[in-house]
């Protein structure tokens, strides 16, 4: 699996993201390896109109429907057709209180719709995993944007030790990913994905990036 997270960068906005969104579907067609766009909110619908892939958020919130101001309730994120959402990114913090009350309400509203958990370290890792979501992603955030080191480069082995205290729940890892030999490395530590950013949204070609990162898949 390959997560590859719009943030709000230029180049994943509006049209480019749309564009972005199409080029992770051609890839995922032609190698057979899911890849899952995480988006903007303002940018869900437009896109659902040019893909079939699942597209997951960049964040929703635990209010509920009403006189709340500013905020993107789940029932919003569902009925607009979002498959999931990443939850807690080290540019997005969410106390543990608040990030239960999101897992327990999505669980009740719609058990199918997904849920990524960010930790960045062990630690938190274990507190999200009692929250029992979807996925549970290690993004150590001193890497997040490097252009010389990973995750995979730098903390392999917290990515193995990430993988058995994950247990049942799929471990997923980010920070830093950019190349090839950065996936192979992450999924021989038992890593089940990665979570991207800059390493594909940034590049001149990110259809051409995507297809290097997949093709890791038959390497390791």
């Amino acid at each position: 699996m390959i997560f590859v997270n719009f943030k709000s960068y230029k180049e994943a906005t509006g049209e480019n993201a749309v564009k972005l969104a199409i080029a992770c579907e051609t890839v995922s067609e032609q190698t057979k390896v899911q890849i899952i766009p995480v988006v903007q909110a303002l940018d869900l619908w437009r896109i659902k109109q040019h893909v079939t892939i699942p597209i997951w958020l960049e964040h929703i919130d635990e209010k509920e429907l009403g006189a709340q101001t500013g905020y993107t309730t789940i029932e919003a994120a569902i009925q607009a057709e979002a498959a999931g959402t990443i939850l807690n990114h080290s540019e997005h913090p969410v106390t543990h209180e608040k990030l239960q009350e999101t897992v327990e309400r999505a669980r009740k509203l719609d058990a199918s719709f997904q849920i990524m958990l960010l930790s960045p370290d062990t630690n938190v890792l274990m507190r999200n995993k009692s929250l029992n979501p979807d996925y549970l992603c290690y993004e150590p955030p001193e890497l997040i944007g490097s252009k010389t080191e990973s995750v995979a480069t730098t903390k392999a082995d917290i990515i193995a030790e990430g993988e058995q205290m994950a247990g049942d729940i799929p471990l997923i890892v980010g920070a830093g990913i950019k190349s090839k030999e950065d996936v192979v490395a992450s999924l021989r530590r038992d890593a089940k994905g990665v979570l991207v950013a800059s390493g594909v949204v940034l590049t001149e070609r990110p259809e051409e990036k995507l297809l290097e990162l997949a093709s890791a898949y038959k390497s390791y």
